[in-house]
């Protein structure tokens, strides 16, 4: 089961900005469920919300090198405008161009939250 502990990116209109988590990552137990830490931000119709799993930002080409959240976050300011489902193909396609995507060494979860 993937857990995701990562910052989140929230996309509104052309900003990207880090939504900051914390405590421990979402999927590891039922038992932790109280260990979360919350916050509350503005959102309005058309943002959207990325979350992924270290998995994605930790991959790495031949030459060693880390995809990062630069690689996420390079393809959202290329796309912002595109609707969710495009924006994480975009996402996938920017990875596996950078990454033989095949042979990821962990889970790699991605997923994007786009308000109607």
């Amino acid at each position: 089961m993937p857990a995701i502990s990562v910052p989140f990116l929230s996309v509104k209109r052309r900003r990207i900005e880090l939504l900051k988590s914390g405590g421990i990552p979402i999927g590891i137990s039922r038992e932790m469920d109280n260990m979360y830490i919350t916050f509350k931000t503005q959102a309005e119709k058309g943002d959207k919300i990325v979350l992924y799993t270290d998995g994605i930002i930790e991959a790495r080409n031949y030459e060693k090198k880390q995809y990062g959240m630069g690689g996420i976050i390079n393809t959202l300011k290329k796309d912002f405008r595109e609707p969710a489902d495009s924006l994480l193909k975009s996402i996938v396609k920017d990875l596996a161009g950078f990454t033989n995507i095949n042979m990821l060494k962990d889970d790699a979860t991605l997923f994007i939250i786009e308000l109607k």
